[in-house]
């Protein structure tokens, strides 16, 4: 059964949000045995240098509404002093206006409902460096098992620990430790999606699925198209790729994410930039305030022109009492994220 955790979508639109919107899109430790975990010797492959630009781009994407004859304005931004900075975007599965979180108690049939709990459903972790001049995208397994007395998942965790427990077990899973941290629900990352506006993408296969419960309806085909906000939504909350597409949620997730970097990152966004973020951190529970936001500006806006690094978290599936399950391989991922700390 899918649950309302397909949510990789949150961590897109979190980012269009803590990034000023149209400016960013880019912004109990777990018991494994060691507070801080040793690093081993096995090491990993890390890095990729495609910088396909998936987004099909017209000149009404143009928010400052440029006129194509116009000259270009070279607009620069003060160098701050901040030379890496590292986020964890957390994506939630709260519905309110779609799932009752209060009810619990026998239903019609005589089966005990328990209330419903909010997940955290998506992770991803970003590094920017100016040493390297890298940006490092991870994608943090929401179904990896951070209590090995419990079996319990860092999803199941978030309602039990609050936020700032995500942030110890991605410390614990990789040894970064994250500075900043957003979390956002499913329906305010609509709400940001809006302020964006349609999208023209590539939608790599046909997407068709139906969830009465959650009110979804996917029904997308494959090729480049323009999307409204309600549709890159459930294009980012599919899970049904065909096998031997080369596709899941984790890919679709990171090229999707890369893809609104290229675009917001652009020149055109500058100027409002401080503005918009001021506006969009009513979406947000978040550390990152105005202020770093300005400091932060210049190693934002340099993604153009630094390296995409992607890290796959390292491990393997399984089902455990019905549940799909993570289970991370600690050595290969401290080893992993070594050159990131």
């Amino acid at each position: 059964m899918r649950g309302v955790r397909d949510f990789f979508l949150s961590f897109i639109l979190s980012m269009l949000v803590l990034g000023g919107v149209t400016l960013w899109v880019i912004k109990n430790p777990p018991s494994f045995g060691v507070k801080k975990p040793t690093l081993p010797d096995s090491t990993v492959s890390l890095e990729t240098d495609d910088k396909t630009n998936f987004i099909q781009e017209t000149l009404t994407d143009d928010p400052a509404g440029a006129d194509a004859n116009d000259e270009p304005v070279e607009i620069v931004i003060p160098q701050g002093n901040v030379s890496d900075a590292t986020f964890l975007f957390v994506g939630t599965d709260y519905q309110p206006s779609v799932l009752d979180y209060n009810k619990s108690g026998y239903d019609e049939n005589g089966l005990y409902v328990q209330e419903r709990k909010v997940s955290a459903d998506s992770l991803i972790l970003m590094k920017i460096n100016r040493r390297t001049k890298t940006f490092l995208f991870s994608v943090i397994p929401a179904n990896a098992i951070v209590n090995k007395s419990t079996n319990k998942t860092i999803s199941q965790l978030y309602s039990e620990k609050g936020p700032n427990y995500m942030v110890d077990c991605v410390y614990a899973l990789t040894g970064i430790q994250v500075e900043h941290l957003a979390v956002i629900s499913v329906e305010d990352c609509v709400k940001a999606m809006k302020k964006v506006g349609n999208i023209t993408y590539n939608v790599p296969c046909d997407m068709y699925y139906s969830d009465p419960v959650q009110k979804l309806e996917i029904n997308l085909k494959r090729g480049v198209q323009e999307l409204t906000p309600k549709q890159a939504v459930s294009m980012l909350r599919f899970r049904d790729y065909p096998k031997g597409s080369g596709y899941d949620r984790d890919r679709m997730l990171l090229e999707f994410s890369q893809s609104l970097m290229y675009k917001l990152t652009s020149p055109a966004y500058i100027e409002t930039a401080v503005s918009l973020f001021e506006s969009a951190l009513t979406y947000f529970q978040t550390n990152f305030t105005v202020d770093d936001f300005k400091d932060h500006m210049d190693l934002i806006f340099s993604f153009p022109s630094y390296k995409i690094q992607v890290v796959t978290y390292p491990g393997y599936t399984k089902d455990l009492y019905g549940e799909n399950v993570f289970v991370p391989t600690i050595g290969e991922a401290m080893s992993a994220y070594e050159e990131f700390k």
